[in-house]
């Protein structure tokens, strides 16, 4: 389900979109993708904060645990952990 801002009926701009399988992502879209900076909550708890790029987490973020501890903190690219900051 999504909420948010369209544009010629594509998602485009902020907007939350929660999954069937119970994951959540707040943030912002482009050409109907996840592009930019959000949130993206998975539904185990774990919360990523952060930049993404089609779909992927691409870019600095810090991802958490289900309790708020920090695990990670660095840079992604393509959904891949590279580089502690």
């Amino acid at each position: 389900m999504y909420e948010g801002e369209f544009k010629d009926n594509v998602i485009l701009g902020k907007g939350i979109l929660t999954m069937k399988n119970g994951d959540i992502y707040i943030g912002f879209f482009k050409n109907g993708f996840i592009n930019g900076r959000g949130s993206f909550i998975n539904n185990n708890g774990e919360k990523y904060v952060g930049y993404f790029e089609d779909g992927k987490k691409n870019g600095e973020g810090k991802l958490y645990d289900k309790n708020g501890k920090l695990i990670k903190e660095g840079f992604w690219k393509k959904d891949i952990f590279v580089e502690n900051k």
